[in-house]
């Protein structure tokens, strides 16, 4: 068995990617492998990067109605593919940096039986099939994103394709295990999922995303939580400027964020492209059809400063935001509305904030600041997304202690 490009059906394709120039040259290749290219596992197949000695891609067929092995085993070697060219635990061992699975087990473990399934969950536990991937982007964001694709409920018929894979770039962290040569740690990681969705199932479906793998991630934390870092939708050429892929042209088309003016772009409120989207929950997937926000072109001063999503007492009377203008003139605040992470809306007060002021707007009644995680953002009178801000973790917890959001690792600007 192996990756099958027609496991969508109804004559719905997911074809796999090619491969740039810049790529094509580190490719592992061999006569034990399919067209000397793909190493074949019982539900996915594995491109290896030699020179990165990680996969290229892992192309992962999921029939969710089948779900459900439990078999495990031991990490080991693919005896088809040089031992070389293969990152051992000897780079996982004792420090920060899980074996991500880039075909999840959980998702790759499907079958007609239990003995099926559990063979096939067995056989994600090869070197070519893990990434070193820090603890809480495995255990976190990148979870997130794989519970998504497993439980993906807008499919027609329980049948999903994924394309995942590692992304580096010239600066990186290495891993450097006494006696053997240090190893590249990716920057961030791809998925993209396609299927048939129930509104149109003759036609083939794309979602893209990045889960990003930075110096947010890495910093030294003594205390065992969830990192400040978001998972974002984006278009596939972003994803292919950033591997060498090169995914075919019904699957860049099929995905609903763009890339550039010439993709159709215009009109749908986004000054800089290719676009890219923050999702928090699963409401904040674009898809076809769906209003984007407005980015906007507006270079506004006021942004969110602070919020109070935990406090003592009442949770809806005591809940606020707290917003500064950072410009040198007056901001008139009419029309302005805070959303939340679900997208209910809160209405400003017709009010003005002057150069160098900070205003609390409370209470947030409209909305609803949640403890674990959530997000604020802030929209002017036009529509466009002027700031946004998120947290997730511990410091949602702390009752009576409102977070701040002034550091710039701490928001994002539109």
């Amino acid at each position: 068995m192996a990756y099958d490009p027609n496991f969508l059906g109804n004559n719905v394709s997911a074809p796999l990617p090619t491969f740039g120039a810049g790529l094509e040259g580190h490719l592992y290749r061999s006569d034990d492998l399919r067209e000397g290219i793909y190493a074949d596992y019982p539900t996915f197949s594995v491109v290896m990067n030699s020179h990165r000695r990680s996969a290229a891609f892992v192309a992962l067929n999921i029939d969710q109605s089948l779900l459900g092995g439990k078999g495990k085993k031991s990490w080991g070697y693919d005896s088809r593919i040089d031992h070389a060219v293969q990152l051992n635990n000897d780079y996982y061992r004792n420090n920060v940096w899980d074996r991500g699975h880039l075909a999840r087990r959980a998702s790759a473990a499907w079958g007609k039986n239990s003995a099926e399934k559990n063979r096939n969950s067995r056989e994600t536990y090869y070197w070519t099939n893990a990434a070193l991937q820090h603890a809480w982007v495995n255990q976190d964001e990148w979870l997130g994103v794989e519970d998504w694709v497993r439980t993906l409920d807008d499919d027609s018929n329980n049948k999903v394709c994924s394309v995942s894979g590692p992304i580096y770039s010239e600066i990186h962290t290495s891993v450097h295990p006494a006696g053997r040569s240090p190893a590249a740690v990716p920057n961030a990681f791809f998925k993209v999922v396609m299927f048939r969705h129930r509104d149109t199932p003759n036609e083939l479906s794309v979602r893209a995303f990045i889960v990003p793998q930075d110096a947010d991630t890495m910093r030294a934390n003594k205390e065992w939580q969830l990192q400040d870092l978001q998972l974002y939708q984006v278009p596939i050429m972003f994803i292919e400027q950033h591997t060498g892929l090169i995914f075919p042209e019904e699957v860049v088309q099929a995905n609903p964020l763009f890339f550039s003016d010439t993709d159709g772009a215009s009109g749908v409120g986004s000054p800089t492209l290719p676009e890219t989207h923050p999702v928090d929950v699963d409401t904040n997937i674009i898809d076809p059809g769906n209003p984007r926000p407005d980015l906007g072109t507006a270079a506004e001063t006021v942004k969110i400063v602070a919020a109070m999503v935990n406090p003592e007492g009442d949770e809806r009377a005591n809940e606020w935001v707290s917003l500064i203008n950072v410009g040198a003139s007056s901001v008139a605040m009419a029309g302005w509305r805070l959303t939340d992470h679900m997208g209910r809306v809160h209405d400003l007060p017709d009010q003005s904030i002057e150069p160098g002021i900070a205003i609390r707007i409370q209470p947030v009644a409209d909305m609803q600041l949640r403890n674990r995680s959530g997000s604020i953002t802030l929209s002017n009178a036009a529509g466009e997304q002027v700031d946004r801000a998120f947290w997730i973790g511990e410091e949602g917890r702390r009752q009576g202690q409102p977070i701040v959001f002034m550091a710039p690792d701490r928001f994002l600007h539109s």
